[in-house]
């Protein structure tokens, strides 16, 4: 899909077309890499993905492409899940309390998966993935979604919350543990089992990473009812 901008009056105004450059290509190599047997392709393939492909049947192959992935295919998401090694998982995650944006808050309170997501203040990135959270949180109530700022300047976390709208619970992790836990400028998540035993952890670049949906389909696979 193409965006228009508009510029100028609304009499005479110019349209400039903005493509996304690169996507399209990007997108028809990972795919012939995949198709070839090159698992390492996929993380370029959601790339593309989030960035936005113009060619409406390039788009679909790929979404179908991924669905599969995300349905645990060989070689998939899940099998990507895995690649991403950290100390804390198969441990118990190590913040529980945490400054919610309505006032002191448990993640223990939820007994169930839940993920969280550590982010600095200053994150666009960050920011403009917490639509994705939207949508996982609201899909999947079961799962309790969690966004934290490490950020030491809160009043820029609340701006920043309150202009984006989130709808999923947000607040605030120790600064100290929290950059401890997410040391790089991006968000990054930590998905937890009903017994808030690490199970994946790995930090973005994405805004809406398929990622968290093949995790929440392997957490759900575990939960009990």
């Amino acid at each position: 899909m193409l965006c228009q901008l508009l510029l100028g009056s609304a009499l005479a105004a110019p349209v400039i077309v903005v493509e996304r450059p690169g996507s399209d290509h990007d997108a028809r190599v990972a795919l012939a890499r995949l198709r070839g047997g090159d698992t390492e392709a996929l993380p370029a393939l959601i790339a593309a993905h989030v960035r936005g492909i113009n060619d409406a049947t390039l788009s679909d192959q790929v979404t179908v492409v991924l669905h599969g992935r995300l349905s645990g295919e060989p070689g998939g998401l899940h099998a990507e899940l895995t690649r991403h090694e950290d100390p804390l998982i198969g441990h118990v995650f190590p913040i529980d309390a945490y400054a919610g944006s309505e006032g002191p808050a448990l993640l223990s309170e939820h007994r169930g998966p839940t993920i969280v997501q550590l982010w600095p203040g200053d994150c666009e990135s960050c920011i403009a993935s917490m639509d994705h959270l939207d949508t996982i949180a609201s899909d999947t109530p079961r799962v309790q979604v969690v966004s934290l700022s490490v950020d030491r300047r809160r009043g820029r976390t609340r701006r920043a919350a309150e202009v984006a709208g989130f709808h999923h619970a947000w607040g605030w992790a120790s600064p100290r543990l929290g950059r401890k836990l997410s040391p790089n400028d991006g968000p990054r998540y930590y998905v937890l089992d009903e017994d808030h035993i690490v199970r994946h952890a790995w930090t973005s670049e994405h805004t809406a990473d398929l990622r968290l949906d093949a995790a929440v389909d392997s957490i759900m696979a575990t939960a009990s009812e």
